[in-house]
């Protein structure tokens, strides 16, 4: 089982967040965003059992083998280093 962590959830995380659905041996474990109303919609539609408002913290408390990084470009490098240090893999997506 890959153990993931999405942070952000505009267009492309939401994009991304539908697609790892459709893999049996994909867990999405958690996801952040800064914007309730988009953390909500995410435990709604990808059934994510926690959320967090700051993809750093999620990254800080979570076992992930994985982190999909698609929050505004301008905080890419930090969640990316930060899960890196952490030993995940990282997904970043481009502007």
């Amino acid at each position: 089982m890959i153990r993931v962590g999405l942070i952000g959830y505009g267009n492309m995380g939401r994009s991304h967040g539908q697609l790892l659905l459709k893999h049996e041996d994909v867990k999405l474990l958690a996801m952040a965003d800064a914007r309730e109303e988009r953390r909500a919609m995410a435990a709604s539609e990808l059934g994510v059992p926690k959320t967090y408002a700051d993809g750093a913290d999620m990254i800080a408390e979570g076992d992930f083998d994985v982190v999909f990084v698609c929050a505004p470009t301008y905080l890419h490098k930090p969640f990316a280093i930060q899960a890196l240090e952490k030993g995940c893999h990282v997904f970043c997506e481009k502007p």
